[in-house]
């Protein structure tokens, strides 16, 4: 049994993904400045869009314009990565970092490993459905991971989408929401949005809430599953 750490040259890597994550973030920030500014003088009134679009594309400009610019974030990646590990032995497996607070699941707790196609690593399910810890692929080592957790006798189960259904439903109802307020001033179609809203909003604060660990580091973040109920109501006022 062993702790694996990230290696320099994935750091690097890390970093180079997040200077170019900020290119983007500034790009579209000056597209969605260009609508907004299309928007607020009347530019396009052929395609019916509605003054309320306004309200939704500020937060959006400001939003990744500031992902954009902020320069502290490949010293914050890279500060993470050299204090993230994972330490796995016969009565648990634990990981920690800078940015986390450390978390750890007991053998007993562990009922499978999922390695899905599309996820970030191997994601160690626990009995609680909404507690897991995630493995990531890039650290160094990760097939000597895989094969500790072989030899603990641990099951492994092939996957898709890493998530549970509902979570990665409700992100798309969580987006599909903001969306719908930003493309449509029909007033029934958007009461039945704000309804839609609440429910996602009152579904996501219950499955961040049900996990244990999220208690104290969650604990405010956790009402951000109501922005969509927020903007739907924004969108009927307006």
């Amino acid at each position: 049994m062993a702790v694996y750490t990230y290696s320099e040259e994935a750091i690097d890597r890390a970093v180079r993904k997040i200077s170019r994550m900020r290119v983007w973030m500034r790009m579209i920030a000056v597209a969605c400045l260009a609508v907004e500014i299309v928007v607020a003088f009347g530019l396009n009134l052929r395609l019916s869009v509605p003054w309320s679009t306004a309200a939704f594309i500020v937060p959006i400009v400001l939003l990744t314009q500031g992902i954009g610019s902020w320069r502290a974030a490949p010293k914050l990646v890279v500060k993470h990565m050299r204090a993230y590990s994972v330490d796995v032995s016969f009565y648990s497996v634990r990981v920690q970092g800078a940015a986390m607070p450390q978390q750890q699941l007991t053998r007993d707790e562990i009922l499978r490993v999922e390695e899905p196609s599309w996820g970030g690593g191997l994601y160690l399910r626990s009995t609680n459905r909404y507690r897991w810890l995630l493995i990531p692929r890039n650290l160094d080592g990760y097939g000597h991971v895989k094969d500790e957790l072989k030899a603990l006798g641990i099951p492994f189960a092939r996957k898709v989408v890493p998530t549970n259904w509902e979570e990665f439903a409700l992100v798309l109802f969580f987006c599909g929401s903001i969306l719908c307020d930003m493309v449509t001033h029909n007033r029934q179609v958007l009461f039945a949005n704000l309804a839609v809203a609440l429910i996602v909003g009152f579904c996501g604060f219950f499955i961040i809430s049900a996990n244990p660990d999220n208690a104290s580091r969650m604990r405010w973040t956790r009402f951000a599953a109501f922005l969509p109920a927020v903007f739907a109501a924004v969108s009927l006022y307006l």
